[in-house]
């Protein structure tokens, strides 16, 4: 008999990805990842032979092992996920008439619409979010479903998010911009989807401005001075999804002049200046 020691020393990532964007809002349920560990057995022996697969969790407890499972050999070697050991610290497994390599697999549980496609998609750990790899993609079977990574390198570590392909559009355009009352102003409303966008809306808009609903663009000429939220909204066949746009309205672009009390301020040149009453020292960097 040999006994094989699975310890959770990868470097996995264990964390919780949600899909969702900061500016974005929809009422459409949205897939989210939960990352665990899992030990990963690699039976070899005789196909169609029965094999218990046994385990305790310290070697002080040898006499008391656990029955996994009774396996009936499919093929071989064969790669047997302990779905029962997600992220656990150690597991020791033990040899019967069978030999057993075992090696840290990724799973990941995800949570959303059943029979709906999702894009698998990961990151390098600290890597850009901005800029994620598909892995597969899938048919939920089933909510929630966990799904083995048996494609990376078992080395790998990753970062990983469930898009659902039919969720509603998600707002990318920026959520702030300046506008000048009296002139003629443009504004494009961008949003990422997997889906045909159908159409474009905007709401709350200050007056003299109003949105294509074909194109996405706002536009018009800003009538009165202020600051603006309007909530900008972007359809697919599966329902909308909206974010925020703050709209600052002003007279003039110039630079506002503010009121700087006395004190010693470091700036480029040994400079005095003198005016309304108050001695500003003007000191040299360094």
């Amino acid at each position: 008999m040999k006994v094989l020691s699975v310890r959770n020393l990868c470097n996995f990532l264990s964390a919780i990805l949600v899909t969702a964007c900061i500016s974005s809002n929809s009422g459409f349920a949205q897939s989210t990842v939960v990352q665990q560990n899992y030990p990963g057995l690699v039976i070899t022996g005789t196909v169609g032979n029965s094999y218990p697969i046994e385990y305790v969790t310290t070697l002080s407890n040898v006499n008391n092992w656990i029955t996994l499972t009774n396996l009936v050999l499919p093929s071989s070697p064969y790669l047997l996920i302990d779905t029962s050991a997600g992220n656990a610290p150690r597991r020791f497994y033990r040899e019967t008439n069978v030999t057993i390599t075992a090696e840290n697999y990724l799973g990941l549980t995800i949570t959303g619409t059943v029979g709906s496609t999702n894009m698998i998609q990961y990151v390098e750990a600290n890597g850009d979010t901005n800029n994620w790899t598909t892995l597969t993609n899938i048919v939920l079977p089933s909510s929630p479903y966990l799904l083995m990574d048996t494609i990376s390198p078992r080395t790998a570590r990753r970062l990983y998010r469930a898009e659902d392909l039919a969720r509603p559009p998600r707002i990318t355009s920026a959520g702030a911009t300046l506008a000048r009352v009296g002139q003629p102003f443009n504004y494009q409303i961008t949003a990422s989807s997997y889906l045909p966008i159908t159409s474009y809306d905007a709401t709350g808009l200050p007056s003299g401005l109003t949105v294509n609903s074909s194109s996405g663009v706002i536009s018009g000429t800003p009538t009165q001075e202020g600051t603006n939220t309007a909530t900008v909204i972007a359809r697919n066949s599966t329902g909308p999804g909206s974010g925020s746009l703050t709209l600052n309205l002003r007279l003039s672009f110039a630079t506002e002049l503010v009121s700087i009390a006395a004190g010693t301020f470091t700036m480029g040149s040994p400079i005095t200046e003198t005016g309304h009453g108050t001695n500003i020292q003007c000191v040299p960097r360094g």
